[in-house]
C-alpha cells in the first residue's frame, strides 16, 4: 500500500490543525464505508505557542507508521501563508510534490514594528516552484472574507486541494467530516466554503495558471 502525505502550514489561529483533522478523520470514514483499511498519522509541530506562532500539521494516509512526514516527502503542501510555507516547502516537499498556496501574509510583529521585511510574493512563488513540480496559488483569504467569515480560509484550502486530485479522500466523505467537525453553528458556512474552494481550484486549473 503506498502512501500519501500531506502537510497543512500556517501560523496559529488560521485553522491549520482543525484542517487537518478534518482530512485524516474523512480517510477513515472513506475507509469504513468501503471497507478497505487504512492507516493515518497526523503529527503537529509548534513554534510559539500563541496566535501567529508557526504552525505545521502533518498528515500521512496509506501505509504509514510515523507521524511526520520524512525529509522531501510531501506530496502537497497546504499553505496557509506565504512564509511559513516556504519555510515548511524546503525540508519536506518532494521534488514531484504539489504546493497549493494562500497567498494572503500573516505580516509579523518584526515586520510590523519595521524590524524586518517580508519576502515579496514573487519571490516566494518562485523559490516555491523550484521546490517541487507545481504551485497552484489563490487568496483564500478573500474568499472567505467574501463569504463573510475569514476565519474559514482553512476550509477554503482544504475544498481547493480536494478539487486538485491528489488527496485519496473523495468530495464526499470530506463534507461528511466537515458537518461534525465545524465548530457549532458554523456547518453551512463551511461547507460553502469547502465548495468555494474546490471551485477556485477547478477554474484555476482549467486556465493553468501558476503550475
Amino acid at each position: 500500500m503506498s502512501a500519501t502525505n500531506v502537510i497543512v502550514a500556517g501560523v496559529g489561529g488560521q485553522g491549520s490543525i482543525l484542517a487537518a483533522h478534518i482530512l485524516g478523520k474523512s480517510a477513515l470514514r472513506q475507509a469504513a464505508k468501503t471497507g478497505k483499511p487504512v492507516q493515518v498519522r497526523i503529527g503537529e509541530t509548534y513554534g510559539a505557542a500563541m496566535r501567529g506562532g508557526k504552525v505545521f500539521s502533518h498528515v500521512r494516509i496509506g501505509d504509514v507508521r510515523a507521524p511526520l512526514t520524512p525529509t522531501d516527502g510531501a506530496d502537497l503542501i497546504v499553505g496557509l501563508e506565504p512564509l511559513e510555507t516556504l519555510r515548511v516547502a524546503i525540508p519536506y516537499l518532494a521534488p514531484g510534490g504539489v504546493c497549493l498556496l494562500n497567498t494572503t501574509p500573516y505580516v509579523p510583529a518584526d515586520v510590523k514594528m519595521g524590524r524586518a521585511k517580508y519576502p515579496e510574493l514573487d519571490g516566494l512563488l518562485s523559490a516555491l516552484g523550484k521546490l517541487g513540480r507545481k504551485v497552484l496559488s489563490f487568496d483564500a483569504t478573500a474568499v472567505a472574507q467574501d463569504l463573510g467569515k475569514p476565519q474559514v480560509m482553512s476550509v477554503v484550502m482544504l475544498g481547493a486541494a480536494s478539487a486538485m486530485g491528489i488527496l485519496p479522500v473523495d468530495e464526499e466523505s470530506l463534507k461528511e467530516t466537515i458537518k461534525e467537525e465545524a465548530p457549532k453553528g458554523t456547518a453551512e458556512l463551511n461547507l460553502r466554503a469547502f465548495d468555494r474552494g474546490r471551485d477556485v481550484a477547478a477554474s484555476l486549473l482549467k486556465t493553468g495558471a501558476r503550475l
